[in-house]
């Protein structure tokens, strides 16, 4: 009998070891988590010459990562902010010379399908060529002489001109309208492959410097503006939100000559102009919340229970069997005594 509660006393002790312990024990497991973050980790540049860099040091058809273009620069920022948190990447299939056509034609050929797939932010920049190369056939009737990079009022061909301004607007306005269903096509076609914060940039007018023929800065003027009236009023068409503005004109208006190459009749930013894309289109992304996927240790409260519950009743047990047995041990010396 003393053996036994011996032995018991034994077992109770080791249970209250066991349970010291537990409080060395690991109990954590690894849970995965979302994190909420203000700043795109996969983000996705479409369209065309502006978006991929044309004219920037280090750009070519076949590397668009190795030149400042605004999406360049907002990948070195998007990486810096993310850094220690998740990966950042950032991938740019815009293609030089692309109107609003071709970038339909390239989304429903499937090639842009698995950069779109598990995007975040998609940012595009196009259908200044659906409208612009109307405006450029009548650079060289100004009086533009692509050799020597120089217009001369004197030299332009005034019937050629005028003939040509006669018709300029209605052409443009017949471009501006295709591109307007061209551009509902472009938002539809990407958000059946993304769930992405989609943004549209609109267009600054490289043209208003060309202020020695009022009439033709008019017009360009009267363009750009219809342009950017039609991106900015389709971005909700009816009761749909298919994408939000990135609002490039306004931070170019008055600024053409310092922030484009212009000067050399060539419409494409240079890195100042890039810089200020990257700042506006920043501010868009940033309007919305992006998150990543993390995992993190916590406390295993079920594996914590457990144990502390077959502790405390292994304990519970081994009291109850000392004191039925002391019970037993005394009734029995009663009887004999």
């Amino acid at each position: 009998m003393k053996r036994f509660i011996r032995n018991a006393l034994s077992l109770l002790t080791l249970i209250c070891v066991i349970m010291t312990c537990g409080s060395c024990m690991d109990f954590t497991k690894i849970e995965e988590i979302t994190v909420e973050t203000d700043v795109p980790p996969k983000i996705v540049f479409l369209g065309d010459s502006i978006a991929a860099g044309f004219g920037l040091e280090g750009y070519s058809d076949d590397d668009l990562y190795s030149c400042d273009s605004y999406a360049n620069i907002l990948r070195e920022r998007y990486a810096a902010e993310l850094e220690g948190k998740c990966r950042q990447i950032t991938v740019n299939r815009a293609v030089s010379g692309d109107t609003s056509e071709d970038l339909i034609a390239l989304l429903e050929s499937g090639e842009l399908d698995e950069a779109l797939a598990d995007s975040d932010a998609v940012v595009v920049s196009i259908g200044g060529n659906d409208m612009l190369a109307k405006l450029f056939e009548l650079i060289s009737d100004i009086g533009y002489s692509f050799e020597t990079k120089e217009y001369h009022i004197s030299d332009a061909d005034w019937l050629s001109l005028v003939t040509g301004l006669l018709s300029l607007g209605s052409d443009v306005d017949a471009e501006i309208d295709e591109f307007a269903v061209n551009l509902r096509r472009i938002a539809a076609l990407i958000h059946e492959r993304t769930g992405a914060a989609l943004i549209v940039q609109t267009l600054y007018n490289p043209f208003e410097t060309f202020d020695d023929v009022k009439k033709f800065a008019e017009i360009t003027e009267d363009k750009v503006g219809r342009f950017n009236a039609t991106v900015t009023e389709n971005a909700e068409y009816e009761g749909e939100r298919l994408y939000y503005v990135a609002d490039v004109a306004p931070a170019f208006e008055g600024k053409c000559r310092d922030l484009t190459n212009i000067t050399d009749i060539d419409i494409h930013p240079n890195a100042e102009g890039h810089k200020r894309i990257a700042d506006v289109v920043d501010t868009a992304v940033r309007e919305h919340t992006y998150t990543y996927p993390d995992t993190v240790e916590v406390t295993d409260t079920d594996a914590v229970n457990l144990f502390t519950g077959l502790c405390i009743a292994g304990a519970v047990v081994t009291v109850g069997i000392i004191v039925i047995v002391v019970i037993a041990v005394v009734r029995s010396k009663k009887k004999r005594g």
